[in-house]
């Protein structure tokens, strides 16, 4: 049940093909993880994903969570005959243990939701996530048909692949796993969220779709949030993608004719 992660992704500049891997020329027969060096290619021109371009802007949100992951690795590491150095290193190694648990469950519960959407099978320790949140989709938007992970490349010069969109272009999801539950569940989202659904929606050229983002609860199975941004909203986050796209080209020198 193979689910690439986009971030840090190239497309094809032409048909929107993701390029994950290129060829190892220092090792025939094997690949590497493709690069902006890469994307510059004449041969053949590569584009950014959007969560690549995105990852110049500051995430407050997320470097707070990291801070109390290695507080409480603090808390739980002992320290035993270790030097000072020899121990901060383990609760180091021990916090961003518990930032790859939780990314790689949320890599596998997209994975699923993905699956189940395209009528696959999925692990079924992950059916009560999938069962809540196409239940909390479909009565948020009923009598649609989705399509999932939708690639693409937009003259402007990036890339993405989209979690859901509605066949018939009124809407546009991206699905999100965070640890919140409850009321708490109901407050997420982030101005990076919309504008992330902004690029997308310019991307596949659904100039009037509805945003949303459908938070899914991995603390508690089952709670899910679908959040709808207005048209304001997204109207707002589309300029601040233009500006941010055109940062990052600058940033990086990088130009696709």
């Amino acid at each position: 049940m193979a689910h690439a992660s986009e971030s840090g992704h190239f497309y094809d500049a032409k048909t929107g093909e993701p390029v994950y891997q290129v060829p190892n020329l220092s090792k025939p027969g094997e690949m590497r993880p493709t690069t902006l060096r890469d994307a510059r290619s004449t041969e053949r021109p590569l584009v950014a994903s959007v969560t690549t371009i995105l990852s110049i802007l500051e995430k407050p949100q997320l470097i707070k969570w990291k801070i109390k992951q290695a507080i409480m690795a603090s808390l739980t590491m002992p320290r035993n005959n270790m030097d000072e150095e020899s121990w901060l290193d383990a609760i180091i190694t021990d916090a961003n243990q518990q930032s790859y648990d939780a990314m790689s469950l949320g890599t596998q519960v997209h994975a699923a939701i993905q699956s189940a959407y395209e009528r696959k099978d999925y692990p079924l320790e992950f059916r009560e996530y999938v069962t809540s949140t196409m239940v909390a989709v479909s009565d948020k938007f009923p009598y649609k048909t989705w399509i999932c992970e939708k690639s693409f490349s937009h003259p402007l010069g990036y890339g993405g692949k989209v979690d859901n969109f509605a066949e018939d272009g009124t809407v546009v999801i991206d699905f999100k796993t965070t640890s919140l539950n409850g009321k708490k569940l109901e407050k997420a989202g982030y101005d990076e969220h919309v504008i992330q659904l902004a690029a997308y929606r310019l991307g596949l050229g659904l100039e009037n779709a509805t945003l949303s983002n459908v938070y899914i609860s991995t603390s508690v199975k089952g709670e899910v949030f679908v959040k709808v941004w207005t048209e304001e909203e997204a109207r707002l986050a589309t300029q601040q993608w233009l500006a941010i796209l055109n940062l990052w080209k600058l940033l990086k020198n990088f130009n696709v004719e």
